[in-house]
């Protein structure tokens, strides 16, 4: 990829594919953040029991974006 930015053209494709993956893992692994908090909070719901606080944990999100980016191929 540093090879390529050399070359107006496709320098700027593959700066835009580079940022498009890593958007797209960061997109990606805060969507399973997101649901992992949401079905939480509904089980906890369903059985009673007091729902886990929404807030932001950047280790948690990590771990989803990790996991998120080892699916996707």
């Amino acid at each position: 990829g540093n090879a390529l930015k050399f070359i107006p053209f496709f320098g700027s494709i593959a700066g835009a594919v580079i940022n498009g993956t890593v958007a797209a893992g960061i997109t990606g692994g805060m969507g399973l953040y997101v649901k992992s908090l949401f079905k939480e909070t509904a089980l906890a719901k369903i059985d009673g029991r007091k729902p886990p606080e929404m807030v932001f944990d950047p280790a948690m999100f990590e771990k989803f974006r990790e996991l998120y980016n080892q699916n996707r191929g």
